[in-house]
């Protein structure tokens, strides 16, 4: 029961963010729609922050996999890499919660996701690590990044492109392709390349 319930929880808040807004949910709302009292939500999930916070790790986690099933590693790691940056954004902006949440409700999911919350990085970090691997391997990565500021990096470059699109004129395929990239890569001479 516990998992169904605590299921059932995250659908009904993020079905009532979709409706009105994170800011302005409350926990009574959530608890109505979901069918339980008050209390029995707070058993689940202590906070606000906390729910907003599962509700954003699924979606995330769901992008995730999406991306994962349709980028290859196949290629050269500045094309892999493009190709999940550029997926990521555009996924992000496709799908409905995350793109409501970052676009009206910047104030509280922004501090959240900007604010080195591990689960997040951890989540993203999971989807990162294969591609960034394969391109140390190949020597293709600065050997003063670690993984860890090359996410983050990336992270923010999704991040704000999505939430002010207004900032990134033109095409976000070559945003990413002529100024995100190009810093974590290795320096190679032209005898190299």
């Amino acid at each position: 029961m516990g998992v169904k319930a605590r299921d059932r929880i995250v659908d009904a808040a993020r079905a009532e963010f979709l409706t009105s807004g994170i800011g302005p949910t409350r926990m009574d709302t959530i608890a109505t729609r979901v069918g339980m009292a008050r209390p029995n939500v707070y058993r689940y999930f202590s906070r606000k922050h906390d729910l907003v916070k599962e509700v954003i790790l699924r979606e995330v986690r769901a992008v995730n996999a999406q991306r994962r099933a349709t980028i290859s590693l196949d290629g050269g790691s500045a094309d892999i890499m493009l190709a999940a940056l550029v997926s990521g954004a555009e996924l992000i902006k496709g799908t409905e919660f995350l793109s409501m949440a970052l676009r009206t409700d910047r104030e509280q999911v922004t501090r959240f996701l900007i604010s080195n919350d591990e689960d997040l990085f951890a989540t993203q970090h999971q989807y990162w690590e294969p591609i960034l691997r394969q391109a140390r391997e190949r020597g293709d990565l600065r050997a003063d990044l670690d993984d860890d500021r090359i996410i983050r990096w990336f992270m923010s470059n999704n991040f704000s492109l999505v939430t002010l699109p207004e900032m990134y004129p033109g095409s976000t395929t070559a945003w990413f392709a002529d100024f995100v990239i190009p810093p974590v890569l290795a320096q190679r001479s032209e005898q190299q390349l």
